[in-house]
């Protein structure tokens, strides 16, 4: 529990100064908050970090181009000091909003990024980031909050994923009602994710 409150508070605070009045005109405001998924991805790199103790370095949202052709976008990298990538994260909110997000489409991503390890990977051409893959290198899902997820956790059986939230007495969770009471404690859920972090 000690790296939990990285992301309650961090996600708490983003959810709660969202804006919903535009630019300013209190006339025109939007029904729901932005979205959220940004700063969900933000927040699993910084509990990452804290449990890794700022030891690797990350890329969120990177576009990694093979061979100057193919772009493969994970949502988080997880890189060493010598640009070995030894972690490739997807992260989702809740499997509700997933679209048709499946194991399939995920391993048809890792295949991808896994046949170009003997080469180099090119991330954000401006800066000019060159990077190859660890034959280590963990794979993994992170699913913040187990509302909305349908028994869809089935698509992804044979991965390593992790559901961090779970909902009480049937009750759906939202970014401001995470707590460290709601964390996850059944199989691939915070504990285990932490676990699995820390070998990586």
């Amino acid at each position: 529990m000690e790296y939990a409150n990285v992301l309650i508070d961090y996600l708490k605070e983003k959810y709660n100064s969202l804006e919903c009045v535009i630019e300013g005109n209190k006339n025109i405001k939007r029904y729901t908050k932005p979205s959220m998924s940004n700063y969900t991805e933000n927040a699993i790199a910084l509990l990452i970090n804290k449990i890794k103790k700022n030891q690797l370095n990350y890329l969120i949202d990177p576009q990694l181009s093979v061979d100057n052709k193919k772009i493969i976008r994970p949502d988080i990298i997880i890189y060493d000091k010598n640009n070995v990538i030894v972690g490739i994260i997807e992260v989702k909110s809740q499997l509700g909003y997933a679209g048709n997000f499946n194991k399939e489409d995920y391993n048809k991503k890792i295949k991808q990024l896994k046949k170009a390890s003997d080469k180099n990977l090119l991330a954000l051409k401006k800066q000019n980031m060159y990077f190859s893959i660890s034959d280590n290198c963990k794979k993994f899902i992170v699913i913040l909050m187990s509302s909305n997820n349908h028994n869809n956790l089935e698509k992804f059986k044979g991965t390593n994923y992790f559901v961090l939230f779970e909902k009480e007495n049937n009750k759906n969770l939202w970014y401001d009602t995470l707590s460290l009471e709601t964390l996850n404690e059944k199989k691939h859920g915070y504990f285990d994710f932490v676990e699995f972090v820390k070998k990586i």
